[in-house]
């Protein structure tokens, strides 16, 4: 799909630099803000309407590196910080919306999430409740205890990534952003997160998607802690079909660089997980009375199992068990469970 692809700095993603802030369209900015994961970086989005107001959607993350390289973003783009009015979350991811407290304090604009993410977010009492619910989840799907008690205690150690922010607008589904001159709409994409959204920008015609659809990493469908027996699986699936009405326009996701060939890349990303699905389905069918523990480790990884840090088979395991619940509800009362 690489000739449908506009790719941002080119030259400064083959030599593993973070790109330059870009003008995306007449009224769209991309500011890169670094952080600590694998991807190195998330887009911040400045979306402007009326009179130089503007809204970001997904900040970053809150370091001082971060917020230096968003407010240089946001002069570069000729904005000033008193003009923001509100800060969108596609979900409640860390690298996406850390930032959001600092800047709601400084220029008291809206914050706005899905619903379906307030539990993540609404203060220590439900940090804590999370932790005890995540070691739970780990020892349900039978991993060993050494493993439980040392990802509990990492969990433990982040818990302020998740415990900072307040909603203060609930992003309905459907919902039309408050930005004085601009069309921007809310679409709900679960899959990734129960409450992630898309949002669709009419005027400029740009999809902003989070981490719904990226380029080419390939989005982490689990059934984690919050929801361990829903059907992630199928709903991210359905997702995809629900933002395929804006196929032709431009793509911004959380992650990597724009594009264009939305269709192509859902296929993609589609053909990918029936692919394991049949896989998992296979793995079950030879090991019924298997943990889901026992059968992620039994599955094909790029690293293999043995080369994955337990942080890494955490994401494992969360993506198995979306796998299981998917096949629970295509057949629940075949013991075999066919993918097919």
């Amino acid at each position: 799909m690489t000739a449908t692809h506009e790719v941002v700095d080119s030259a400064a993603r083959r030599a593993g630099r973070v790109p330059a802030i870009e003008r995306i369209s007449s009224r769209v900015w991309a500011v890169p803000v670094t952080c600590d994961l694998p991807v190195r970086y998330t887009f911040a989005y400045l979306v402007v309407g009326d009179d130089d107001r503007f809204i970001v959607i997904d900040p970053g993350a809150d370091t001082p590196a971060g917020r230096a390289q968003l407010l240089g973003g946001i002069d570069e783009a000729g904005l000033e910080l008193r003009g923001l009015i509100g800060i969108v979350a596609t979900h409640w991811h860390w690298d996406h919306m850390g930032a959001a407290e600092k800047l709601m304090a400084d220029t008291g604009a809206w914050f706005g999430l899905h619903p379906l993410e307030a539990w993540p977010v609404e203060g220590t009492p439900a940090a804590e409740a999370r932790v005890e619910a995540y070691s739970n989840w780990l020892a349900a799907s039978g991993a060993p205890a050494e493993v439980v008690t040392e990802l509990t205690n990492r969990k433990r150690g982040r818990a302020h990534e998740f415990s900072q922010h307040r909603t203060t607008l609930a992003l309905e589904d459907g919902a039309m952003l408050p930005l004085p001159g601009r069309r921007l709409r809310v679409v709900l994409t679960p899959g990734h997160t129960a409450g992630s959204i898309c949002v669709v920008d009419e005027d400029e015609e740009v999809l902003f998607t989070g981490d719904h659809v990226l380029p080419s990493i390939h989005p982490n469908i689990g059934a984690f802690e919050d929801r361990p027996d829903v059907d992630t699986l199928g709903g991210y699936l359905a997702s995809l079909d629900k933002i395929a009405p804006w196929s032709d326009f431009q793509i911004c996701p959380g992650h990597e660089y724009h594009f264009r060939g939305l269709a192509e890349r859902s296929a993609q990303l589609r053909e990918r997980l029936v692919g394991r699905l049949a896989e998992v389905a296979a793995a079950r069918a030879a090991q019924p009375h298997a943990s889901p523990w026992e059968i992620t480790s039994g599955l094909r990884w790029r690293r293999g199992w043995e080369g994955l840090a337990n942080s890494d088979r955490e994401d494992a395991l969360a993506a198995t068990r979306a796998h299981l619940n998917h096949l629970d509800r295509l057949d629940p009362l075949d013991p075999n469970r066919s993918a097919t």
